[in-house]
């Protein structure tokens, strides 16, 4: 999968770098070593959501804030969703290109 979405140029995941395969005598290949690119991250996206969305409520019930205001201490995780969208529909393309690539059976 990793090798078929650095083909693509799909840029939202780690990028193959290398590997290092064996060829059995029958020509099936298995991979033994891949090697990526650093993605850098603080945790995963779940967590991160979650963690900051209960922030955002404790604020919001603490502070009292208005209804209205509610709105400005919850827009980052709204943008933040957006963007998991967004990344989730461009893999989405990558994946329905027609292909005779080996790296993605289907």
């Amino acid at each position: 999968m990793t090798r078929y979405l650095t083909k693509v140029g799909y840029r939202n995941t780690a990028q193959l770098l290398g590997e290092v395969t064996h060829t059995a005598p029958d020509g099936s290949r298995c991979t033994l070593i891949v090697v990526q690119g650093a993605i850098r991250n603080q945790g995963d996206a779940w967590n991160w959501m979650l963690s900051n969305l209960r922030r955002a409520i404790d604020e919001v019930i603490v502070t009292g804030v208005q209804a209205d205001m509610a709105d400005e201490h919850l827009r980052p995780l709204v943008d933040f969703a957006a963007t998991i969208g967004r990344r989730l529909g461009e893999l989405h393309v990558a994946l329905v290109q027609p292909t005779e690539s080996e790296d993605l059976p289907l």
